[in-house]
């Protein structure tokens, strides 16, 4: 009985291992779907691998990443479609969506352009920091998307002109499914 238990211990385990380690950025790349039917909203994103620059104070170099974009309808209506830009040649930080996995590829550092905001300069209001994408299941498969709009950091002086308007129009916590 004791040696049944281990080996079922060991399966669990190198099973669970497995499924560790496939998760990897080639399970987010392609198109995500959310749909609310009843209220007309549909949010798609679409996401593919590139190399992103990473700044010299940060140690210089280049990284794996996932770039993408999005299209936004809300109440039945388009408000926000940037599709085109997927094959746009860029630095990845200027694509609409920014993605980094840093320690994890289930929880990953989400940056995000929203582009219904403005601050004073007509600068597009970018949401990072503690946004993020979460890994939910491979089958079927699912992803969160989470936005988190922090404002500007406590404590700074900003210019007026510097100053963006506080939250967002895209949707903030919704679960995506992998359209294949």
């Amino acid at each position: 009985m004791k040696k049944l238990t281990i080996i079922i211990i060991s399966i669990i385990f190198g099973s669970i291992q497995t499924m560790a380690q496939d998760i990897s950025y080639d399970f987010y790349v392609g198109t995500w779907k959310y749909e609310n039917t009843a209220a007309g909203d549909e949010f798609i994103i679409q996401l593919k691998k590139t190399r992103c620059s990473i700044p010299d104070t940060f140690g210089g170099g280049s990284e794996e990443c996932l770039v993408g974009v999005y299209r936004y309808k809300k109440n039945g209506t388009i408000v926000a479609d940037n599709t085109n830009q997927l094959s746009d040649n860029k630095e990845a930080i200027d694509f609409p969506i920014w993605i980094s996995a840093g320690k994890s590829y289930k929880n990953m550092f989400l940056g995000v352009y929203d582009y219904f905001l403005k601050n004073g300069y007509g600068e597009f209001k970018y949401m990072g920091g503690t946004s993020r994408i979460e890994y939910i299941s491979s089958s079927p498969k699912k992803i969160k998307w989470v936005i988190v709009d922090n404002g500007h950091e406590p404590g700074m002086t900003w210019d007026a002109k510097d100053i963006y308007p506080k939250g967002t129009y895209l949707p903030k916590d919704i679960i995506l499914i992998k359209m294949e």
